[in-house]
């Protein structure tokens, strides 16, 4: 949920320093996000600054309230947390949380006002009482974006440092991979997006069909792009990263050249993508295999 700069509302709202509506007032909010927080939450802390006097009492006799929507769009988490108070803390499991979370901060009518007026309207509307109905936005502040990122990554392990998100471009019909970041990020379109999650959560057994598909795509591209770099500017630029120093210790432990060695230029990166993956479309096939053998006997019975 996030309010744009086109949005219009039929009475005065007090968005962060507009002088549209208010000439003087303001409205901000600042977020705070820490992870691993009491064993496995993230913690969001939140901190209101509202100048506006009048604006101010309606919060103390409970006519107006701060607000903050959290959305995680991935996940399909959703909260709200309505408080007089203009500092708060909330801690989420990280379990419930996958990628994007949205954070988005208002003030909101808690009752009907029938004479919604304020001192610190321009001229034009001073005199003007606004009808608001309950749950109206009266105040926009901030609107942020975290990228929640729970996944355990295991060096040892390559798919861990790869993360799964929905392309949140409309047309998108393809897929997509970064790796600009600690993991190396395959963005589907959102149907797509959307079969991959319950396939990978209904039946484990497709693991190696998902990677077959997906994953060394993915890795071939990024170890394809690579070459494209110097070997120095490739340790100085990367060698932070979680995946490179996962394919690199798998490149080695398979006596190939590593990304910052000269060498790494030779590689013929699809079918190393496959060997250090330990080869899944042979695995995936094996299932597939499996599978119709089970259906075609289930058939003939």
């Amino acid at each position: 949920m996030e309010i744009g700069a086109k949005r219009y509302f039929p009475y005065p709202v007090l968005w962060l320093d507009e002088r549209t509506d208010y000439k003087n007032g303001t409205f901000h909010c600042d977020i705070n996000v820490d992870y691993h927080i009491n064993g496995d939450n993230v913690q969001i802390e939140y901190k209101f600054q509202l100048l506006n006097q009048e604006m101010l009492s309606r919060i103390d006799c409970g006519e107006v309230s701060y607000l903050v929507h959290l959305e995680c769009p991935a996940s399909g988490y959703r909260n709200v947390i309505q408080s007089k108070e203009n500092t708060g803390v909330l801690l989420i499991p990280e379990k419930r949380l996958s990628g994007d979370l949205q954070v988005c901060t208002f003030l909101v009518a808690q009752t009907e006002i029938t004479d919604f007026s304020n001192n610190d309207y321009v001229d034009e509307i001073r005199e003007i009482p606004f009808f608001v109905d309950h749950g109206c936005i009266l105040g926009i502040a901030e609107s942020y974006k975290f990228f929640i990122d729970t996944q355990k990554i295991d060096l040892g392990y390559l798919p861990s440092v790869i993360y799964f998100s929905k392309n949140e471009d409309p047309v998108a019909r393809s897929m997509e991979a970064e790796y600009f970041g600690k993991r190396i990020v395959i963005k589907l379109p959102e149907e797509t997006f959307f079969q991959y999650q319950r396939v990978q959560k209904v039946d484990k057994r497709s693991t190696p069909i998902l990677h077959s598909i997906f994953i060394i795509p993915a890795l071939a591209f990024v170890m394809s792009d690579l070459k494209k770099i110097s070997a120095l500017n490739r340790e100085l630029e990367f060698s932070d990263y979680n995946w490179y120093r996962a394919i690199n210790q798998k490149l080695s432990e398979r006596d190939y050249p590593t990304i910052e060695s000269e060498d790494y230029h030779d590689l013929d990166v699809l079918k190393v993508a496959q060997e250090i993956l330990d080869n899944p479309p042979y695995f995936a096939l094996e299932e597939m295999n499996i599978a119709w053998t089970q259906n075609f006997v289930e058939d003939s019975e």
